[in-house]
Formats: structure tokens, sequence, C-alpha cells
């Protein structure tokens, strides 16, 4: 049996996907290694493969279904004792850091290690997201991501993998962290294991994917977690459950629209961080509000 299996699961990623097969590629580890490329309907498919990576394999899925089935599917394909997921905007530091997640499974009976995400560009968005990975790895073991962790494949189905509920962007993550808890799985968060996150950001595509996850996967969340949703920064912008939330959602503002005048105007460079940052973070609560509120005319909701 293969010990560990690496699960790509790829969406309109053929700009990205090429760096995260190049640092695969480049890991240093004792263990036998596949990797799995799960393919989810992108237009066009996916290409650029690098075919000289070992035990490659890929899937193509008949019908565009989101990112916990493209997951599941990759898991069901899997042939390893451990189960890899990284995402397709994704890139190991390293030549390391697979088998810093892969270790503690196979030799100290741990069942889940999360790695780290960071950023390596040097402009205003590259700052920001090492400020908010630096500020989400210091917090609760619940905030952490899902985009470069490490499994027992038994545990993994133990748990049912993720929750197909979850059919666009958002929480996906935090529901399935939450069910690991519940069912006592020995969880490590390993600082030093890390990966970068590709990912040119536009505040328009961030808000985009807010409203989204305000009006559709804020409500599976609430049904399946309700108290701890609530505790959390999004519950308490939530227009459907709090008065903070009604309030932000009625915001008389265009966000895409504003958005995009700052992508053009405002966020090319790092100056004026902080006064950036706050706007960033005002906008995009204001357009998850809305999507809780289930307004339609600000934005376009298309699925990614």
């Amino acid at each position: 049996m293969i010990d560990c299996s690496v699960i790509i699961p790829s969406y309109n990623a053929n700009e990205t996907l090429p760096h995260v097969i190049s640092s695969i590629k480049k890991q240093i580890s004792k263990y036998t290694i596949e990797t799995i490329v799960i393919d989810d309907f992108s237009e066009p498919p996916i290409y650029l493969l690098d075919h000289s990576l070992p035990n490659l394999k890929t899937h193509r899925n008949s019908m565009n279904q989101g990112l916990s089935f493209t997951r599941n599917k990759g898991a069901e394909i899997a042939n390893g004792k451990v189960l890899v997921f990284i995402d397709s905007d994704c890139e190991i530091k390293d030549n390391i850091s697979l088998q810093m997640l892969i270790k503690p499974i196979l030799e100290d009976d741990i069942d889940v290690t999360l790695g780290i995400v960071s950023a390596k560009s040097n402009d205003f968005w590259g700052e920001y997201q090492r400020e908010t990975y630096k500020k989400r790895a210091k917090s609760d073991i619940k905030q952490q991501s899902t985009a470069f962790f490490a499994i027992k494949k038994s545990s993994f189905e133990k748990l049912g993998g993720y929750n197909v509920s979850f059919t666009q962007y958002g929480f996906e993550d935090q529901d399935f962290i939450l069910r690991a808890i519940a069912l006592n799985l020995k969880i490590l968060l390993l600082q030093h294991a890390i990966t970068f996150h590709l990912d040119n950001l536009l505040l328009n595509n961030i808000c985009q994917k807010m409203f989204k996850s305000g009006k559709f996967s804020s409500n599976v969340m609430f049904q399946n977690h309700q108290q701890y949703y609530l505790e959390t920064l999004y519950g308490k912008i939530d227009a459907k459950h709090t008065y903070l939330g009604k309030v932000l959602s009625k915001f008389p503002i265009n966000v895409s629209r504003m958005a995009k005048l700052l992508d053009t105007y405002f966020l090319s460079s790092n100056r004026f961080f902080r006064l950036k940052s706050f706007l960033v973070k005002l906008l995009s609560a204001i357009a998850y509000a809305k999507g809780t509120s289930c307004e339609t005319d600000f934005i376009m909701i298309k699925k990614q």
C-alpha cells in the first residue's frame, strides 16, 4: 500500500497548477507518494501537468460539483494510508514540509496534521495575506484552514469526508475540523509546514466569494453548528440573526463597483497598509452581510 496520496482539487487553475505540481516533485521524503489531480469540470480542462512526476493520476468530474465533492472524490481514488490535501492555487514552501505533515500520522499515531498557509509576494495582497494567516495560526484550532493538511485515510472515512452540502465558497474547513474534534481525533498544528497561496487577488473577487458564502454556505454552517457559528465574526454580521448584520446589509453602497474602484486605484501598492486593510475588511463584511440578507442586485452570482 502506498504511504501517502497527495490530492489536488482543481478548478480553472491552469495558471497555478504547474507550481503546486513542481513543488510536490521537489519534496524529499522517505515515504511512497502518489499525486492525484481532480479536475472539477474546468473550462478549458486542466493541462500543463508534469507527467514526469511519479505516480501521477488525474480524474475529471462529469460536471462542476464544488470543492467538498472534489476533495472526497480524490480520497475515494486514493490508495495511500495518509491523505494530503493541497489546493491548486498553492505552492509548498520548501522540500520537507510534505514529510513534516506525513510523519506524525504514520509514526506517532496522530490523526490530522494541519499546515500553515502564507504568501510570498511583496505587494499589498501578499502583506495582507501574511498578516491574516499569521493571526489564524495563533488562533483556535477550529479557525485553521484545510488548504494544506494531512489526515489518516481511515479517519477521513470515519468522518464521512467533507460535507457536500457546502457547494459554494466558505465554511467547509471549519465544518470538517469541528466534526474531527467531535470524534476526538488527534489534531496537530505544524507551524513550519508551510504552503504559499499564489492567487493574484482582487477585492471584487473576494467580495463575490464573501457574498456567496453569506447567501449559501452560512445557512449550511448554521444548520450544522448553530452555537459555534453565532459566536464567530461571521455569525455576528449575519443579517438573519443580528442587528449589526441587518445594518451592514442595508449599507447604501454598490459593493462590486466600489471594490473595482479600489482594485484599480488604491490597492496596487502596500502604502497606507492599515487603511487599506480596514477598507478590505469592511467591504468584505458588507458583502457577506448582504449575502445573508439574500440581496442579489449589487453583484452577479456565478458558480466558481
